[in-house]
């Protein structure tokens, strides 16, 4: 199971993001489907299937998400994305 996150755009204007565990990414493009046709007046976008969605609250809490040896190969993106702050 992974992740799969919807950008949901209601009628008003206003959106949200929304994560759902599926199996496949087959199972996320059927469940895009079915949304747009039970919610004709409001647009539903399947962004993708993640390995992992976290939440900052915070430039701190993204730094330190981003930097995760998890995540980060080799520090690359840590360097670029501080040296883009400070820009």
């Amino acid at each position: 199971m992974k992740p799969a996150v919807f950008e949901i755009c209601e009628s008003d204007g206003q959106t949200r993001l929304i994560c759902l565990g599926v199996a496949t990414l087959g199972d996320a493009v059927e469940l895009e489907a079915v949304l747009r046709q039970q919610l004709p007046r409001t647009h539903v976008r399947l962004l993708g299937r993640f390995d992992c969605v976290e939440i900052a609250t915070s430039l701190e809490e993204f730094m330190d998400a981003a930097a995760s040896p998890d995540f980060v190969c080799g520090g690359r993106f840590e360097g670029t994305m501080r040296r883009l702050m400070r820009e």
